[in-house]
């Protein structure tokens, strides 16, 4: 009998100490909810790494962008315009932590670098040994598993797959978004409709910011307005970041006969030429409600200086190259059409608007890969 307590008691402990390294979190997709559970006990830097770009809600409006039936569905990096969205450096590969590559376990996706895995992972369809640790091959870290919802994985993993925007194959159609991820642990309300009402009498915006996040975990029907009121309260409390990802969303669902749409564009045009992602999806918002041939180039990745190699860099300056070189062009259209008759001034100054940007765009492409390819350079020497 005594024996049977310590055991009872053991497994208690032990049962406790999975739970204090192990986080959960549910990912909202455009499919439903998945909830999955991060290793943090095995995979400590991944775990924290992934957290941080839960925590900036970095995943907000990103797409699952490479999809390979009986391999991997992989996303994180790329929004709905298929633009790169900025990521961090790359972390410390940790694929020696016994942990495998088996089916619906979540692991990092990387380049050649081994430590240059950041924001973007993939769910294993199958038990895909090859990409575990094995001798000379380093493998592919996983860091969690999938405790609920792997039929919505299998299901994005049967949409027909093809070429799309800067991607030759594997992008779905349709594509599946992620709307948000949440921590689960940390949705503690229990009326939260009467919660953020609440909060945003008293002004406590964070509070309104964090219930509004366990609202939107739920993972149901869209709501355009709360979404939009996501943006707003972002704004406020000076995440202006988190703010234009949710107006993003906010744009992808409303249209002109929605109730917040002129303050929603208000706030988009106030914030979006600092804010948000370095991308050419900005010029099709400005070209919005403007009736315009003008081929808008899609932005190139840009790969970190701080793990990425050669190859990466030369093919990286090619390719900002080429964007700036379609953006010259795209420019020149832009510059024809606002000399065109029959425009009222204000699609003449939507015009300008995108010309111009589309010149500062292409700078800022180019300071940003010169920015890595020094950074590449320091850490080569």
């Amino acid at each position: 009998m005594a024996q049977r307590i310590i055991l009872i008691i053991a497994s208690f402990f032990l049962f406790l100490n999975i739970n204090v390294h192990a986080q959960e979190y549910l990912i909202c997709t455009d499919l439903g909810p998945v909830e999955i559970l991060i290793d943090s006990a095995n995979a400590p830097i991944h775990a924290e790494n992934f957290k941080s770009y839960v925590e900036d809600e970095f995943y907000v409006g990103t797409v699952f962008h490479r999809v390979i039936a009986n391999f991997v569905v992989q996303g994180g990096g790329y929004n709905r315009d298929l633009n790169t969205r900025l990521e961090g450096d790359g972390i410390q590969l940790e694929s020696d932590n016994g942990l495998e590559n088996n089916r619906s376990t979540i692991a990092a996706a990387r380049t050649n670098d081994p430590n240059s895995a950041s924001s973007q992972f993939f769910f294993n369809l199958i038990d895909n040994n090859r990409l575990n640790r094995r001798g000379r091959n380093l493998g592919y870290t996983v860091f969690g598993e999938v405790i609920r919802g792997m039929e919505l994985i299998d299901t994005i993993a049967t949409l027909p797959t093809g070429p799309y925007g800067p991607f030759d194959a594997e992008v779905t159609s349709p594509m599946i978004a992620i709307r948000g991820i949440y921590s689960i642990q940390d949705n503690t309300a229990t009326d939260l409709d009467s919660e953020i009402t609440d909060a945003l009498a008293s002004e406590n915006f964070l509070l309104a910011s964090d219930l509004i996040d366990q609202k939107l975990a739920e993972c149901g029907d869209i709501d355009i307005n709360l979404i939009y009121l996501k943006a707003e309260i972002s704004d406020l409390i000076d995440e202006k970041e988190i703010s234009m990802r949710y107006l993003d969303e906010y744009f992808w669902y409303a249209d002109s006969s929605n109730e917040n749409y002129e303050d929603a564009l208000t706030l988009y045009e106030r914030n979006f030429f600092e804010f948000g992602d370095l991308s050419s999806a900005k010029l099709r918002f400005l070209l919005d409600n403007i009736n315009s041939d003008c081929v808008i180039p899609y932005t190139p990745f840009l790969p970190k200086g701080t793990s990425s190699e050669l190859l990466d860099m030369q093919f990286a300056r090619s390719s900002v190259l080429s964007f700036a070189q379609n953006l010259t062009v795209f420019s020149d259209c832009i510059d024809d059409q606002a000399r065109a008759r029959g425009l009222s001034d204000e699609q003449r100054s939507q015009l300008e608007k995108t010309y111009y940007y589309a010149l500062d765009l292409s700078e800022g492409m180019q300071r940003a890969l010169n920015r890595e390819i020094q950074i590449f350079n320091n850490s080569a020497n």
